[in-house]
């Protein structure tokens, strides 16, 4: 659609957001980002922060003074709200626009709310075609794919080159370990079960994690129907959580000899790093993770369990003038190039540290990769191109 099309109808055009709280202040954020988007691309937006004790009210005559484009949210935050006893699609035909960025197994109540005229976009691919699937919804909701994007609103300074950097790696994310996790399904009656679907999810970078199931069960002449009772989604959440942790902890002890910082709860508790180069920082905010970042030669992704999708970091840190270090995936292998705008590690490989090896030897080799991913990231993965994404898919409907 031309970029054109996408421009407000009435001067009275605005996209209410509604804020709430998450980890690391995260979600906030990324509406801020967009906020800013949506703003220079000529919308007014109205933000609800829930945690104003007047919000109701605000929200209430934001309503009836207003021409509302759409509502938008992260996760499905304000599916539930009500004003003088009536849901939003009550008061108007505006669409609700959710932008999901975790996997929405975990947040069906919010997805299958009864809402008119709700838009669900999700960050994987996979996690639309769940929906599709397994999701059966009491009203129907259209459902996108929209990847995450990065911030480039935040790249205000002088970059600094990759030799002017004080932080070999950097790699933010909190760690849990992970065998507290797999006690959650132990006392299942298919305990054993689950246990040999998060060994063969560790290392999967294609197949999604229903895939796995499903491969599982068949594979032992079980019915995978188990998936469409949304009762059981709590064992598929549990073991993607498992492996995500998993993953973290067999990536992170493989780098104990790298110079390594680490921001994020719950790595003191990692016992391998007690006697390591790796420096554990703590907890800091999205803002000052991306100030680390653009003082960083090599920020290291370690992907949750999305096969077909994306994540934040990946996008910031090209942004940040830093080369991103991910393990791979369908969606990364088709949009970027490992070598020229992103370097891959394999997973069952475990070649993170032999590439980090690499890099760190070659300054003109980062330079040019961390030049190539920041200009391919600002043309196309920016929160603003996330933001024309929406308002395409909400002109499209209208």
């Amino acid at each position: 659609m031309p970029i054109e099309l996408l421009a407000p109808t009435n001067y009275q055009d605005t996209i209410v957001m509604f804020k709430g709280e998450s980890q690391y202040n995260l979600l906030p954020e990324f509406l801020t980002e967009l906020s800013s988007a949506f703003t220079d691309l000529g919308y007014k937006v109205a933000t609800i922060d829930m945690f104003d004790t007047d919000w109701p009210n605000r929200l209430f005559k934001i309503i009836k003074t207003k021409r509302i484009k759409f509502f938008m949210s992260m996760n499905g935050n304000g599916n539930d709200i009500m004003l003088n006893g009536k849901r939003l699609d009550g008061h108007t035909d505006a669409p609700m626009f959710n932008f999901f960025v975790d996997h929405p197994c975990g947040l069906i109540d919010r997805i299958d709310c009864s809402l008119n005229n709700l838009i669900v976009s999700c960050v994987d691919k996979t996690h639309v075609h769940f929906l599709e699937i397994y999701a059966q919804t009491r009203k129907p909701i259209q459902k996108y794919f929209v990847a995450h994007g990065g911030g480039a609103s935040r790249n205000k300074a002088k970059e600094r080159t990759i030799g002017e950097r004080s932080i070999d790696v950097l790699f933010s994310g909190s760690y849990t370990d992970p065998e507290s996790i797999r006690k959650s399904w132990l006392s299942s009656s298919i305990g054993s079960l689950l246990d040999i679907i998060a060994e063969a999810a560790l290392y999967e970078s294609e197949k999604s994690l229903v895939q796995v199931f499903i491969e599982a069960f068949e594979s032992r002449g079980l019915n995978p129907a188990i998936l469409k009772d949304r009762g059981s989604w709590c064992l598929l959440r549990a073991v993607g959580s498992y492996v995500r942790q998993a993953r973290r902890k067999l990536i992170v002890e493989s780098l104990r000899d790298c110079n390594m910082h680490i921001y994020g709860n719950g790595w003191e508790e990692l016992p391998a790093l007690a006697n390591s180069n790796i420096r554990v920082c703590g907890q800091i905010n999205y803002s000052e993770i991306y100030d680390k970042m653009a003082d960083t030669k090599i920020v290291l992704n370690i992907l949750p369990y999305f096969t077909d999708g994306s994540h934040e970091r990946i996008f910031n840190s090209m942004l940040a003038g830093a080369v991103c270090l991910s393990d791979e995936n369908i969606y990364l292998k088709d949009n970027f190039c490992c070598g020229k705008n992103i370097v891959l590690y394999n997973l069952k490989n475990n070649n993170a540290a032999e590439k980090i090896e690499r890099l760190l030897g070659n300054t003109n080799m980062m330079d040019e990769i961390a030049r190539n991913g920041k200009e391919l990231a600002l043309t196309d993965h920016t929160w603003r191109n996330r933001a024309e994404e929406i308002l395409q898919i909400v002109v499209g409907r209208q």
